[in-house]
């Protein structure tokens, strides 16, 4: 799940912008965690980014974060700030907290009361079919996706929904958008050639069957054409694939983004 937060300042024209989530918005926050095993500084992840530089984003460019933070933040991206002055001051405009994997058990998710801290405008996008996951689809011997995990994540947005509407009848300055991640993940997943891909089940970095039986590393097997595929690698999309969600999230209709979308979101 990944949720976007915007917090009104008197001093800006442009909101101040908060990303939480796990690896599919993760710009690098992991290559500073002591400990961290999810990481992503080495190649051939960051091939397709400026420089083909390895950045820490589990992806072969830039991620979702990167392209919302195009269309809502100050440029150029969601990045990690270098120096240690406090975040407190009239140039900050947003950070990305986002983590590989993090995630919503209490020991790995969010437990701070964002909503008492100040936080009144929330963009979420909740379970894609985990179950479709080039790693998941191993454990299926049609290499099909695994339904019983995509029950589960389609389950999960109607809670989300049932929840942020309930919080924002007690904070009534509150507004909230939802991007259906399932519904925007498996129209391409069964449609991958309207979307301009050939391959909406194989990861183009790894190895083995479906290139997943084995993580994106340096000695990976690599596809050239990086657009072509879905899935980048066990678990995460493309840089195409993920400019596509960004793209649904920002400006897409009701059916994958409700009550409004982000840039609805952005300028309520």
């Amino acid at each position: 799940m990944v949720m976007v937060m915007m917090i009104g300042s008197a001093e800006a024209t442009m909101p101040a912008v908060f990303v939480l989530g796990d690896s599919t918005v993760d710009v690098g926050t992991n290559n500073f965690l002591t400990g961290s095993v999810d990481r992503a500084d080495f190649p051939h992840n960051g091939i397709d980014f400026p420089g083909s530089k390895a950045t820490g984003r589990f992806s072969n460019g830039h991620n979702i974060a990167d392209f919302l933070g195009l269309e809502m933040s100050p440029p150029p991206f969601f990045a990690l700030g270098n120096g240690t002055a406090p975040l407190k001051n009239s140039s900050f405009k947003g950070v990305n907290f986002a983590s590989g994997g993090s995630g919503i058990l209490d020991t790995t998710g969010l437990s701070p009361n964002l909503l008492k801290l100040g936080a009144r405008k929330f963009g979420i996008a909740t379970v894609a079919p985990i179950g479709c996951c080039p790693s998941q689809r191993l454990f299926n011997r049609t290499l099909g996706c695994l339904e019983e995990l995509n029950d589960l994540a389609l389950a999960f947005h109607p809670r989300v929904t049932q929840l942020m509407y309930k919080l924002s009848s007690e904070y009534h300055d509150m507004k909230f958008s939802i991007g259906n991640a399932f519904l925007m993940t498996i129209n391409v997943i069964n449609h991958p050639n309207r979307f301009g891909f050939k391959d909406g089940g194989g990861a183009c970095c790894g190895q083995g069957a479906l290139n997943a039986q084995a993580p994106c590393t340096p000695t990976a097997s690599l596809c050239p054409i990086r657009d072509d595929y879905l899935f980048w690698d066990l678990f995460h999309p493309t840089q195409k694939a993920a400019q596509l969600a960004a793209v649904t999230l920002y400006s897409g209709p009701p059916f994958f983004v409700a009550p409004i979308n982000f840039k609805q979101l952005a300028e309520a």
